[in-house]
């Protein structure tokens, strides 16, 4: 069974209410423009890329679903993307740490990372990326977050 549908019936049978997953690109950037508008720095889990990305890595039959999610993601100006890049080692430590029944830990680190290769690339063609490898930062660390801040600002 394709990884992505087995993590999409896992999420679905704990989330039946949630049938469109996708809806929450689309609601997070709306979101986070609302709160832009206002004056503030605001940041969302996700990118406009991201769905570009698993274009390449799923199977044929997810793509009409990534293209609607695509379109929909496309209308949206970023101002910037931030991409955390992440080392084998310590992607496996954090995905081993949630524990979540439905993600195979090996299996999940390979495909994060083949997304992760994909995202780098897509981000070449973009000018509001910004990569910051976060393997040796720990986010509950305020020094930590100073340096991801700096890199975001500057």
């Amino acid at each position: 069974e394709p990884f992505l549908k087995k993590i999409l019936k896992a999420y679905l049978m704990e989330n039946p209410r949630k049938k469109d997953a996708n809806d929450r690109y689309v609601k997070s950037f709306s979101k986070a423009i609302e709160i832009s508008k206002l004056g503030f720095d605001c940041f969302v889990d996700g990118s406009p890329m991201t769905p570009y990305a698993n274009i390449f890595l799923e199977s044929q039959e997810y793509i009409p679903d990534l293209i609607k999610i695509v379109k929909k993601v496309d209308k949206f100006k970023i101002d910037k993307i931030i991409l955390l890049t992440i080392n084998k080692e310590k992607l496996k430590e954090f995905i081993s740490k949630r524990g979540r029944k439905e993600e195979p830990v090996d299996e999940t680190v390979e495909r994060s990372l083949r997304l992760q290769e994909e995202l780098i690339k897509l981000s070449k063609k973009q000018e509001n990326v910004i990569i910051i490898e976060r393997s040796n930062l720990d986010f509950t660390k305020e020094k930590d977050l100073k340096i991801v801040l700096d890199k975001i600002k500057n």
